[in-house]
């Protein structure tokens, strides 16, 4: 009868000898990984960094003063120079870039 334990004991001393071995090698992935990522970041990002850098907020007036003085109320107007559609919402004219606005 001693047998069991004795076999329990070696099963779990090998079950433990697995699972550091599995910490080890993911602790080995996740490290490669990271340097793989620096490389990325320090080399400029790669083609993922420069899209997002590419893709900026489009802005059609900085200011509210710099919005075409040809608008009449009630009207939809469309700025050709800045890529914009001025609609009236509510009595004020709102500019949308034509990037917002879907096909």
């Amino acid at each position: 009868m001693e047998v069991l334990p004795e076999k329990r004991k070696r099963i779990q001393e090998q079950d433990v000898t697995k699972e550091h071995e599995k910490k080890e090698k993911r602790r080995e992935i996740f490290e490669k990984k990271m340097k793989e990522a620096e490389e990325r970041y320090r080399a400029g990002g790669g083609k993922k960094a420069a899209a997002v850098a590419a893709a900026k907020k489009p802005e059609s007036y900085k200011k509210v003063s710099d919005m075409p003085v040809e608008t009449k109320m009630g009207q939809v107007y469309i700025d050709t120079k800045r890529e914009t559609v001025i609609l009236p919402i509510y009595g004020y004219a709102v500019p949308f870039h034509i990037t917002m606005i879907k096909k």
